[in-house]
């Protein structure tokens, strides 16, 4: 992954945060705040990109499709964390 990749897996991770959060179920997602989702959003777009290098895919409908399924399950899951220790 060279450094284009990583800089817009870092902006199209803002939109996936956004994006991500209104996926996941709302039960799910509980009181995280909009800042949380969107590093969620950056780490699993950066991710995503990763697992779509991995499976040599480029094309960007696919690659998004990755980082947005990779950001609702990160969502979910730092949710479910946060709620356990409350």
């Amino acid at each position: 992954m060279n450094v284009g990749g990583v800089l817009s897996a870092i902006g199209v991770g803002l939109v996936i945060g956004y994006l991500g959060r209104f996926i996941a179920p709302k039960r799910r997602r509980g009181e995280l705040g909009m800042l949380i989702t969107i590093v969620i959003g950056i780490v699993a777009a950066v991710l995503g990109t990763q697992a779509a290098d991995s499976l040599n895919i480029h094309r960007f409908v696919a690659v998004f499709a990755i980082q947005l399924l990779l950001a609702a399950l990160f969502v979910c899951a730092f949710s479910l964390l946060i709620n356990r220790r409350k």
